[in-house]
């Protein structure tokens, strides 16, 4: 058996475009454009519209239930969600080992297996939509869209810039002509920052970023 490294994992950015049901950015803008609209009333907004899709399990209703109420997603719950995730794939014959960042978001660091197969990526699609996709999408808002900034390299661009890890000229077109990777070229690879500094990866987390360790 060998260890199957990942690099770079694009959770976010991913996950907000693989099902349908989960809020897009014109939602986000909705919620925002309505004066007096507060971060909190936002995401409770957003909880609601999950509790109303009719398309959670009874663990997801609970977890958005009570984040309706308290404004926020417990990391309680997200504990939960992705411990049930990690079941169903030791279930099927798959193991993972993770990392966990400081503010308590799993990144999946190796997949302790032969090689990536089609089984594989069939098995763990279904048990990250069964019992984590959604409420880590929404955890993940919360953790990294605070403010509901809907514009993610606007966002990541001034926290690299207010950080001084890059130029002050430094804009969300630069962002994303670096993020976008040539074919066999790694994202970012010719930024002007190294993807390996801490604080980076907290600004570039907020555009859906998670690294491995």
């Amino acid at each position: 058996m060998r260890w199957f490294k990942f690099g770079l994992l694009a959770a976010l950015a991913l996950a907000l475009g693989a099902c349908s049901g989960t809020p897009s950015t014109a939602d986000l803008a909705e919620l925002t454009a309505t004066p007096g609209v507060r971060t909190t009333d936002g995401l409770v907004a957003l909880f609601q519209r999950e509790l109303d899709s009719g398309a959670l399990s009874d663990f997801a209703i609970e977890v958005f239930t009570r984040a309706a109420a308290a404004g926020r997603i417990d990391p309680a719950d997200y504990e939960e969600a992705h411990l049930r995730f990690d079941r169903c794939l030791r279930a099927a014959g798959f193991e993972a080992i993770y990392s966990q960042s400081s503010d308590g978001l799993y990144v999946m660091a190796e997949w302790v297996m032969p090689e990536l197969t089609d089984e594989f990526r069939a098995v763990s699609g279904a048990c990250y939509r069964s019992f984590l996709y959604r409420i880590e999408t929404m955890f993940v808002y919360q953790l990294s869209h605070p403010d509901l900034l809907l514009d993610s390299p606007v966002k990541t661009a001034r926290c690299l810039r207010e950080t001084g890890l890059a130029p002050d000229s430094y804009s969300a077109d630069d962002f994303k002509r670096d993020a976008a990777a040539e074919p066999g070229q790694s994202p970012f690879a010719n930024a002007p920052f190294d993807v390996r500094d801490p604080e980076v990866r907290q600004c570039l987390r907020g555009a859906g970023y998670v690294f491995s360790p």
